[in-house]
């Protein structure tokens, strides 16, 4: 069977190293980029909006798109977890601590809600 490379998907710059640098290779196929969901996308650091849509469309043009596999068979990569928390909280925090404060948010949301 013969893999799509994500080098084939001629993806911008940023985009490219920010998800080559979340599977830590450069033996990364398209398929293993359409395991990704766009929460994961925009949670890799270096990676907004306009890289979720670049890699959205490059994903389109080879009739792949993010979120489509199940994510079983992937190693969940160190960035996607959050760490601890951390108090007092920085002036100018960093992307960990702003996806900690971000998830709190979520969680302390959906209790109000309910």
């Amino acid at each position: 069977m013969n893999t799509l490379s994500i080098w084939d998907l001629h993806l911008p710059y940023r985009a490219l190293k920010a998800l080559l640098a979340v599977f830590g290779t450069n033996d990364v196929s398209a398929q293993d980029v359409s395991h990704l969901t766009e929460v994961m996308v925009l949670r890799i650091p270096n990676c907004g909006r306009k890289s979720l849509n670049a890699i959205r469309e490059a994903l389109a043009s080879v009739n792949m798109a993010l979120g489509t596999e199940p994510i079983i068979s992937l190693p969940m990569p160190p960035q996607f977890k959050p760490g601890p928390v951390l108090y007092p909280r920085p002036v100018n925090p960093d992307w960990r601590t702003r996806l900690v404060m971000a998830e709190e948010f979520i969680a302390n949301h959906k209790k109000a809600t309910l």
